[in-house]
C-alpha cells in the first residue's frame, strides 16, 4: 500500500505517473489523506485512470518534466472517501485483502 499526504488548502491531488505505473504492476492500493479537509482517499490500481493525465507544474522545471493524474476531491466517487477514521478505516483497509 502507498500512502501520500496533501496539506496545501487545494481542490486537488496528483499521483505522479511512476506511482501510477507501480501501483498498476504491483496491484497496490494508495492511501491519500488529506490533512486541511478531513479525509482519506482509498484508490484501487483501476481507480487511477479516474484522473486526469497532466504535466505536473509544481513538480516540473524547465529542463525536467513531471507527468502524472490529477484528481478533482469533490469529483471522486464518495465510496472511495472516508471520514470516520475510527470506524470505516480499518473496515475499508480490511476489505482491500479479502
Amino acid at each position: 500500500m502507498e500512502v501520500q499526504s496533501l496539506y496545501a488548502n487545494i481542490p486537488y491531488f496528483h499521483i505522479k505517473e511512476h506511482k501510477a505505473k507501480k501501483m498498476i504492476t504491483n496491484n497496490s492500493h494508495l492511501l491519500q489523506l488529506n490533512m486541511i479537509h478531513p479525509e482519506i482517499i482509498i484508490f484501487s490500481p483501476q481507480e487511477i485512470e479516474l484522473g486526469e493525465f497532466v504535466l505536473i507544474e509544481d513538480f516540473s522545471t524547465e529542463t525536467i518534466k513531471k507527468y502524472g493524474y490529477r484528481y478533482y476531491i469533490n469529483e471522486l466517487p464518495k465510496d472511495m472517501k472516508i471520514y470516520n477514521f475510527t470506524h470505516d478505516l480499518p473496515e475499508k483497509i480490511i476489505s482491500l485483502f479479502y
